[in-house]
């Protein structure tokens, strides 16, 4: 004998976060006929005569909080007996599980990052307490950027675009079913472009000198010709003669 339940988890507990949650259940009765099962939060019971099945909790009716659901299952001993033929002889299973009754809030800046070893931003994200067959995709989205990610254990993404430009990202978790995508979360980055720096000690060239923040290459060019592309060093020698102008892209 034994049930299995379908319901948002956390990996420990059942988590009620929306107005109304469909759990679904699927017993196994050992081929023994199913009589009921009696499923119950406190004084609140949702009685079930089939072995598979949904019964709906509706958040309204238990406060924010942790509770036990139980499930008592009733089946049939199968003896032919008096007592069985009269619904009196039963076996009984019990099981129990963990709920927690919480508010869903869209999170504000919850986003964090950082630049990684590679010179990238790096986002980071929470794990959505979800049940894995609801979720479909997480979707990040910045200036240009929109991107899927279908592995729900993937919790982080490096834009290699992002070279300091004033930017807002925003991760949200998109749903199988025609559940509202859920906000995780989004993070506004200021403006960080590289910083220049000129050293005239030489008399024949101009030392440009480069800080990145982010991962970035530097094209040089002169009369609007390349002289010098994606270049990716700290600094560069300029010959005065040759010096006409510069502009950074990614």
């Amino acid at each position: 004998m034994g049930i299995e339940l379908n319901a948002d988890n956390d990996g420990q507990k059942i988590v009620i976060s929306e107005e109304t949650t469909v759990i679904k259940y699927d017993l196994n009765t050992s081929g023994h006929k199913l009589v009921a099962c009696v499923f119950s939060i406190g004084e609140k019971q949702w009685i079930k005569e089939v072995a598979s099945g949904t019964f709906t909790i509706n958040k309204g009716e238990l406060p924010v909080g942790n509770y036990t659901l139980k499930c008592d299952i009733y089946v049939s001993t199968g003896s032919g007996s008096i007592a069985d033929q009269a619904g009196m002889e039963n076996y009984l299973g019990s099981y129990n599980w963990p709920v927690e009754v919480t508010n869903y809030q869209e999170p504000e800046y919850s986003l964090t990052y950082k630049i990684n070893t590679d010179g990238y931003l790096e986002l980071f994200w929470n794990k959505p307490l979800l049940n894995e067959s609801r979720f479909d995709y997480y979707r990040v989205v910045g200036n240009g950027l929109d991107v899927k990610i279908t592995d729900r254990d993937q919790l982080s993404y490096v834009c290699k675009s992002h070279i300091g430009q004033s930017e807002t990202y925003q991760v949200s978790v998109c749903f199988k079913d025609d559940r509202f995508p859920w906000l995780l979360g989004f993070a506004n980055l200021d403006t960080q472009y590289p910083e220049i720096t000129y050293d005239t000690s030489d008399p024949d060239s101009l030392q440009i000198n480069i800080k990145r923040y982010y991962k970035s290459v530097m094209n040089i060019e002169y009369n609007r010709k390349p002289l010098v592309s994606e270049y990716a060093a700290d600094f560069i020698h300029i010959p005065y003669a040759d010096f006409a102008g510069l502009s950074i892209r990614k």
